[in-house]
C-alpha cells in the first residue's frame, strides 16, 4: 500500500526552500541573510560571502562584514557594490560597513511582488508533488494493488495535506509581507 506520509518530506522541502528564498528579501531591518549568498570572485572562483567573512548587524540599518582573510576585502567590497542592494560599502580598516538606505514604497511593493511570486512557485511545487502521488495511486489501482475506494481515500488524504501546506505558505507569505511593508 502507498503511504502518503512519506511525501510530507517533499512538501517540507518545498516549504524550507521558500523560507530560505524569502529570508534574503529585505525588510525594515538589516539582517545578515540579505547578503550571505552574494557571490564574490576570489581565489580564482566564485564563493558566497558567508564563506569568506563574518556578517553581523550593528544596528537596524547597518551590516558589518569582517573578512577572515584581509586580502579579500577589496573583492568583497566590489561584489557588494555590484549587488542589487543599492548600498555603498565603506571599508573601515579590516572590516566593511554596509549602510542600507531606507526602503521606498516602490521598493517595498517590488519586494512584495517577488514574495508573492516565490509563494506561488512553492504552491506549484506542492501541486506537482500531489499530481505525482495521484499518478502513483492510479498505477497502483491499475495493477490491482489498491481498490478504487482506497485510491479515493488516499486522494482525499493527499488533498487535505496539500491544503494544510498551502495554508502554511499563505501564513509565511503574510508574515513576511507585513515585515516588508512596516517600517
Amino acid at each position: 500500500m502507498i503511504d502518503i506520509q512519506r511525501y510530507t518530506s517533499k512538501f517540507n522541502d518545498s516549504i524550507a526552500h521558500l523560507k530560505h528564498e524569502i529570508s534574503s528579501l529585505r525588510t525594515g531591518r538589516a539582517t545578515p541573510s540579505l547578503i550571505e549568498s552574494i557571490p564574490v570572485e576570489v581565489y580564482d572562483s566564485k564563493m558566497q560571502l558567508q564563506q569568506l567573512a563574518t556578517i553581523t548587524s550593528s544596528d537596524a540599518r547597518t551590516l558589518v562584514i569582517q573578512p577572515w582573510d584581509k586580502s579579500t576585502i577589496h573583492e568583497i567590497e566590489k561584489a557588494l557594490s555590484q549587488s542589487d542592494l543599492n548600498a555603498s560599502p565603506v571599508v573601515d580598516g579590516a572590516l566593511i560597513r554596509l549602510p542600507l538606505p531606507p526602503l521606498t514604497e516602490e521598493n517595498r511593493r517590488a519586494l512584495v511582488k517577488h514574495l508573492h511570486a516565490s509563494a506561488e512557485q512553492c504552491r506549484v511545487s506542492l501541486r506537482q508533488h500531489r499530481e505525482k502521488v495521484r499518478g502513483e495511486l492510479d498505477a497502483a489501482m491499475d495493477k490491482k494493488e489498491i481498490s478504487e475506494d482506497q485510491k479515493f481515500k488516499l486522494y482525499k488524504q493527499i488533498d487535505e495535506l496539500v491544503t494544510q501546506y498551502t495554508k502554511t505558505i499563505k501564513d509565511i507569505s503574510e508574515q513576511k509581507e507585513s515585515e516588508i511593508m512596516s517600517m
